[in-house]
């Protein structure tokens, strides 16, 4: 039985945002989208940390492409450059 003002969704929507954080950010986007939904039903602390959190490990994920295609043009400018 759940308590009176736990909200399953904001709870899966935090531990899928901290185990994002963890795991990269793979799974922060999922977090940050239950951690929404929740909010949007009722306003509850724990999904306001999900969302928050959600936020960081996604941007984190989204810095990360955006370096790893960096270096992938870079390397292959200068394996394109080579004689």
């Amino acid at each position: 039985m759940t308590q009176p003002g736990n909200d399953g969704m904001a709870v899966a929507g935090f531990v899928c945002s901290l185990l994002g954080i963890v795991s990269c950010g793979f799974l922060s986007p999922v977090g940050l989208i239950l951690s929404w939904i929740s909010l949007s039903r009722k306003s509850s602390g724990l999904a306001t940390a999900g969302l928050v959190i959600g936020i960081i490990g996604s941007l984190w994920i989204i810095i990360a492409l955006v370096f790893g295609l960096f270096a992938v043009i870079l390397g292959a400018i200068g394996v394109a450059a080579a004689p």
